[in-house]
Order: C-alpha cells, then sequence, then structure tokens
C-alpha cells in the first residue's frame, strides 16, 4: 500500500465519513491494519463510530472501535505498528499540530492516512486544519450534497447552523445544521444577521 494523504471534505451530510467507513473496510477486508482516531469534541457517538446516515461500525463487523483522543492530543504514538491506514474523522476539530504528525506517519512511518471533515464552518470560513491538510494532500475528495432548501441535487457546498450561537465549534446534527447550495446560503446567512 503506496502511504498517502486522502482529504475528504464538503459541508454535513454529503457523505464524507460514509466514505472513511468504505475505504476502512475496503483496507480491513484486504487484511491490511487499520485504526481510527475521532476527537473527544464529538460527544455524541464516544463508544461507537457512527455517520450522520446511521452506519454503525459494528455494522460493518470491523473488530474494533475508534480511538478517541482529545483534539490537542498528540495521537502518533498510540498507533499500532501493524496498521497500514490511519483513519482520522471531524478532522476539522484537530489542533493544527495533526498536519506534522501526519506528514511524519507518511514520510517517516509509511502509513496512509484518510481524513474526513469540514473544509468550512457555517460562516464559511476555513475550518481548523483542514486548509493545510488539504494543501498536503495526494488526493482529494470533495463532496457535496442536496440543497436542503431548494432540493438541488449535489448543489449543498456550504453549512449552514440552523440553531443560534456564535461558537465555530457546537457540535449537532440534523436538527442544528443543514447543507444548503451557495445562493441559499447566502440567503439564509443574511436573514440570520
Amino acid at each position: 500500500m503506496l502511504a498517502k494523504l486522502t482529504v475528504a471534505c464538503g459541508p454535513m451530510f454529503s457523505g464524507k465519513t460514509e466514505e472513511l467507513l468504505r475505504r476502512v473496510r475496503r483496507t480491513f477486508y484486504a487484511d491490511l491494519g487499520v485504526q481510527i482516531f475521532t476527537p473527544s469534541t464529538d460527544t455524541r457517538h464516544l463508544d461507537r463510530f457512527v455517520s450522520h446516515a446511521g452506519t454503525d461500525f459494528a455494522a460493518l463487523q470491523v473488530p474494533f472501535v475508534p480511538s478517541v483522543i482529545r483534539p490537542d492530543e498528540p495521537f502518533a504514538h498510540r498507533i499500532r505498528s501493524n496498521v497500514d491506514l490511519v483513519a482520522l474523522d471531524e478532522a476539522q476539530f484537530f489542533a493544527p499540530s495533526v498536519v506534522d504528525e501526519i506528514l511524519h506517519l507518511i514520510h517517516v512511518r509509511k502509513m496512509s492516512v484518510f481524513a474526513a471533515g469540514l473544509d468550512r464552518d457555517y460562516l464559511g470560513r476555513p475550518f481548523g486544519p483542514m486548509p493545510a491538510l488539504l494543501a498536503h494532500a495526494d488526493e482529494v475528495l470533495k463532496f457535496t450534497a442536496v440543497c436542503a432548501r431548494c432540493r438541488q441535487l449535489d448543489a449543498a457546498t456550504m453549512t449552514h447552523r440552523i440553531n443560534g450561537g456564535a461558537e465555530q465549534i457546537q457540535v449537532g446534527g440534523q436538527a442544528d445544521y443543514e447543507p444548503l447550495c451557495r445562493p441559499c446560503w447566502v440567503d439564509a446567512t443574511r436573514t440570520a444577521r
């Protein structure tokens, strides 16, 4: 397996985690070692790995759960020696130091890394370490979703926060966020001000 960095990005509900799970499953079925890390910032499923679409790690019959870490905690020292693919979910929540750790894994330890996360926050600003991860990526997967307002297929590239709050990080699901195309997002954010 060639050591490389793949970054999956896009708005919420666009399938980033589903793609991460697909890659993890394929790697596992190829008898290669996989280890997943998810930040403790996302407190919705600390005991298992679940996508917004409801895909549960147990349903994939992969015999391990993700390693939950603090976003600022170095994780590379926790990677088992038999790992070929390191998967990071919700990569936008990790500290900027995650970029150097990932580059070390690829260049020195010869491991591939798959990082999935929001490239922009609900205000359309670059989110966490994602811009740097995208710059270093060997492969970029930019996902889109169905716009929650105009229902345009594959048009949603933005994430809109439905329920207020000014903090950049506010973990939530469908009751809190919706994927929107750019025109609908502009209308929604203009109305919210």
